[in-house]
């Protein structure tokens, strides 16, 4: 499970700055888009390869690192919007709830995953 969560949190380590510098020069509706269907078709691909049954831990390890790299590049952006939906007075409370978003979605679904 260490090695999972290594694959996928790595490129948002990585690639944090090159991300942070893309949202703040791009259109953030069409990185918000593109890495986002990124993540969903590398998602359904593990998903086939799951139900299928015949998956190898590299290649689940390649597949999440694959997902993460999204995760690292798409993750800025709606991160840099959260000040214009928020407002002033209520942005302390918006990026904690992102936080606790973020963080809980995480762990919930890495423990659902293990029951499963």
């Amino acid at each position: 499970m260490g090695a999972i969560i290594f694959a996928q949190l790595l490129p948002l380590g990585v690639f944090s700055l090159l991300a942070g510098s893309q949202a703040d020069t791009v259109d953030r509706r069409r990185l918000l888009l593109i890495y986002q269907s990124w993540q969903m078709v590398w998602a359904f691909v593990l998903a086939v390869l799951l139900i299928d049954g015949d998956i190898d831990p590299a290649v689940l390890l390649s597949i999440v690192f694959v997902i993460g790299l999204g995760q690292g590049l798409y993750e800025p952006a709606p991160t840099s919007v959260i000040p214009a939906i928020a407002g002033e007075p209520n942005l302390s409370a918006a990026i904690a709830l992102n936080s606790m978003q973020t963080n809980g979605t995480r762990i919930v679904a890495q423990r659902l995953a293990g029951f499963w």
